[in-house]
């Protein structure tokens, strides 16, 4: 913990990030950025594992807005599946078809899918979300959250909703 007074659980009974972390990795961490960084008098220890090495991934609406920055052994997981966290809430992401594997080559023959549950939403079931090259789709702050979050593992995909409304 950055902080020696932290918590596994936060205000309100939140998970925190570092249980999220604990039980992702094995050991927990205070922030999910690579390694250490020095802060004035301190240090802020980020994750020290290196890529290939983390089953399931963490991905963070955070990232989209440059408040953080996610290590990139934890945005690409080998099981391709990522706990999501949305600014209030976690939710959950998983890679359905081809595997992700690396950035570089993402889109061969198939389009990657990724399937989306929301259990806040009160979704009936997951969402399947196409990621396409240069699809047109919204950008900006009009994108929906999803879009957003995967352009951070994706940067430039489109996402196409399949059967369902974009969730803003």
């Amino acid at each position: 913990f950055d902080d020696p007074n932290g918590t596994l659980v936060a205000e309100h009974s939140y998970c925190s990030v570092e249980l999220v972390l604990m039980l992702l990795l094995g050991y927990t961490a205070s922030n999910v950025f690579e390694g250490d960084r020095p802060l004035d008098s301190m240090v802020l220890h980020g994750v020290k594992t290196a890529p290939g090495h983390v089953d399931v991934g963490f991905l963070s609406i955070f990232e989209h807005y440059g408040y953080l920055t996610v290590a990139p052994a934890l945005k690409l997981p080998t099981e391709d599946t990522w706990v999501v966290l949305n600014e209030s809430h976690f939710s959950l992401a998983a890679r359905t078809g081809a595997p992700i594997g690396s950035i570089a080559g993402l889109f061969g023959p198939v389009p990657l899918e990724v399937s989306y549950y929301d259990q806040m939403l009160g979704q009936p079931g997951p969402i399947t979300l196409k990621l396409v090259p240069d699809a047109g789709c919204a950008e900006g702050e009009d994108a929906p959250y999803m879009d957003k979050l995967l352009r951070t593992i994706c940067p430039g995909v489109g996402v196409v909703w399949h059967g369902h409304e974009p969730l803003l």
